[in-house]
């Protein structure tokens, strides 16, 4: 019980990473060489200044602490009653350990290296004007605002719907027993040792 337990807290932790799998395949695909950006293209100074009027270091954070703090309930309903309390807060501190270093201010900066490109291949200089230009209004601003709040909204709903739909999943294709049936496998074919 305990392998499976801590086999579906790794999965729901890993969640986020596997939605984001593809798309940095994608983004790896699209940066590779022979990728020459059009003579158009804005610089890394008007997208830093873009990536700053749009707040995303702020979207992140909210993402992580809506993502944490949404995990964290999940959590404690996984473990209710299999775990002691120094268990659930020990693991409680590991998560937010990960957390923190999951979603840090080197990693914001280095997915900001990274969207940089992709940028520069998507949009030219005069867009990102218009677009500096559009948020720098008062209902750009709004919007700005507005999406931190929606995205705090959003995202306990949005876990708990996950959460719901991979409870369901795991149900359906009875992957607690496979998986204690699959280690039981490997404990079990394990060379005798000499």
């Amino acid at each position: 019980m305990r392998k499976a337990l801590l086999l579906s807290v790794i999965f729901v932790l890993g969640l986020p990473l596997f939605a984001q799998q593809p798309a940095a395949q994608a983004a790896a695909a699209n940066n590779g060489p022979g990728q020459a950006l059009a003579p158009d293209a804005p610089s890394r100074e008007e997208l830093l200044k873009l990536f700053d009027m749009l707040e995303i270091k702020k979207q992140m954070d909210s993402i992580r602490d809506s993502m944490s703090k949404s995990l964290e309930q999940q959590f404690s309903q996984m473990t209710r009653g299999q775990l002691t309390a120094k268990q659930v807060d020990e693991l409680g501190k590991l998560e937010s350990e990960l957390f923190g270093k999951m979603m840090s201010d080197d990693f914001v900066s280095n997915m900001m290296d990274v969207l940089i490109p992709i940028y520069q291949r998507h949009f030219t200089s005069s867009d990102v004007s218009a677009l500096i230009a559009f948020y720098s209004t008062v209902v750009g601003q709004k919007f700005l605002h507005e999406q931190a709040q929606i995205m705090a909204e959003y995202m306990p709903k949005a876990m708990e719907n996950m959460q719901g739909r991979v409870q369901k999943v795991m149900d359906e294709t009875h992957f607690t027993e496979r998986v204690e049936q699959i280690m039981a496998e490997g404990e079990s074919k394990q060379p005798a040792k000499k």
